[in-house]
């Protein structure tokens, strides 16, 4: 319902100064990003992780083959981050955007206010567009970069693994039969049953231990998978 609204807002928009303005000059009045349910917004505009994956549709007159578009967080865009702009149908008012999300330079959650800049073949500076909330993002640097997420999610899965060993290996011996090995095996049956008898003697709290740890583990694994897709 929100997508709905905010499309229809666009289109009267684009409207209403499509009458006001007919010079040749490309303009942009708005971006929407693509296959974003459910995501975070912040004053009104998208938010989005560092060194992200994102597409949008960007609304605007006079957009062709010769305009490039890129975001900046200087107001005057004297550093641009540019993107790929592939223009949609022959009128020149719809094109798909898509861009990775630069580093902020700044700390950590600290949410950077993007806008979006323009330029063509005739006007070789980039000029920013008209700032609100339709043409503005906002990027962040998230404490945990992809690399650390698939190391947690590796470990994570590792320790679960060797979890579920234990649990079938060790609460699968039986205590008469490591006093038998401990008494008439061979001298290394002897050896293993003695290091393991003390802990088989703590048979619940170690069931406990084991369990906790997988669960933990599998609960960890989740919602790293999750942050990380």
């Amino acid at each position: 319902m929100f997508h709905l609204k905010t499309l229809l807002l666009f289109y009267i928009v684009y409207f209403v100064r499509a009458i006001e303005d007919s010079s040749d000059e490309p303009v942009i009045y708005g971006i929407i990003p693509l296959n974003r349910d459910g995501e975070p917004y912040f004053n009104g505009s998208p938010l989005f992780p560092s060194h992200d994956f994102v597409k949008f549709v960007v609304f605007g007159d006079n957009l062709d083959e010769n305009v490039r578009v890129g975001i900046s967080k200087e107001t005057n865009c004297e550093y641009v981050e540019p993107s790929e702009l592939t223009v949609q149908g022959s009128g020149g008012h719809h094109a798909v955007m898509s861009l990775i999300t630069p580093d902020t330079g700044e700390s950590y959650l600290k949410n950077v206010q993007y806008y979006v800049c323009i330029r063509d073949h005739v006007n070789q500076i980039w000029i920013r567009q008209e700032i609100n909330d339709t043409n503005t993002l906002y990027v962040y640097k998230p404490v945990l970069t992809s690399v650390v997420y698939i190391l947690i999610i590796v470990f994570c899965f590792s320790l679960s693994s060797l979890m579920s060993g234990l649990n079938i290996g060790l609460m699968s011996l039986d205590l008469k039969e490591l006093h038998l090995l401990k008494n008439a095996g061979t001298s290394l049956e002897r050896r293993y049953a003695r290091k393991i008898i003390p802990v088989r003697r703590n048979g619940n709290f170690l069931l406990c231990s084991i369990l906790i740890t997988s669960t933990l583990c599998n609960s960890v694994a989740t919602v790293s998978i999750d942050n990380f897709v």
